[in-house]
């Protein structure tokens, strides 16, 4: 029997594990770009993943002409949603200040020359087919070769716990609704699924307990 594929409510982590961690895994991302890799991908699949919180297949039809942007703000238009019942599409709105993966995303954007931002590669030169977008298969699979803790929807799901989280966090502090929104989430309970996940820790700051006072399990 095949492994099942991680999910983040069964295998990721229940908090925001901050940008000192997302920047440090980003960091390795770049030094395997730099190291010769064919691809050369690993930064640009993972700063556009988390910065945009989306499904691998809602990228791969990213073009550079759907991205603007000032010294404040970063918004992608039209970027496709999955699993909805009719096409649907969503706006994303960045923020800079706080976010130092925006910069990154902007700097992708510049430089991209072909008509996809995640252009595709002919099967055994591995050069690069500028009219044809890369495919999910390979997103997944240079995502998940940079850190063992790394796959393409749990860097979704730390940056909904990003958007909850409080600004002295690194976060925006966002409530289950503004998730909603700004996923473009068809109920609420996708934002429960993601950053609605609470772990006894949390049980027990909520009522004001230490860990240490909870009565031992007897043996």
């Amino acid at each position: 029997m095949k492994n099942p594929r991680r999910s983040v409510e069964h295998d990721g982590v229940d908090y925001w594990v901050g940008w000192p961690t997302i920047m440090d895994l980003y960091e390795k991302a770049e030094k395997m770009d730099k190291s010769g890799s064919r691809e050369g991908r690993h930064g640009l699949y993972f700063a556009v993943l988390f910065e945009l919180g989306a499904r691998v297949g809602e990228i791969l039809q990213l073009r550079p002409d759907m991205f603007q942007w000032n010294r404040d703000m970063i918004v992608v238009r039209r970027v496709p949603v999955f699993k909805r019942r009719r096409r649907h599409t969503r706006n994303v709105y960045i923020k800079r200040e706080g976010d130092p993966l925006s910069a990154k995303l902007i700097e992708y954007v510049q430089r991209c020359d072909t008509k996809f931002l995640l252009p595709g590669f002919t099967p055994f030169t591995g050069e690069v087919e500028p009219s044809r977008h890369v495919s999910a298969a390979t997103v997944y699979n240079t995502v998940t070769g940079i850190d063992p803790g790394v796959w393409p929807h749990w860097l979704r799901d730390q940056r909904s716990w990003q958007l909850s989280a409080p600004p002295e966090r690194g976060g925006r502090g966002f409530d289950a609704y503004l998730l909603k929104a700004w996923f473009e989430w068809g109920s609420l309970s996708m934002p429960a699924h993601y950053a609605g996940r609470r772990s006894e820790k949390d049980i027990l700051a909520a009522l004001g307990v230490d860990e240490a006072l909870v009565p031992k399990q007897q043996q």
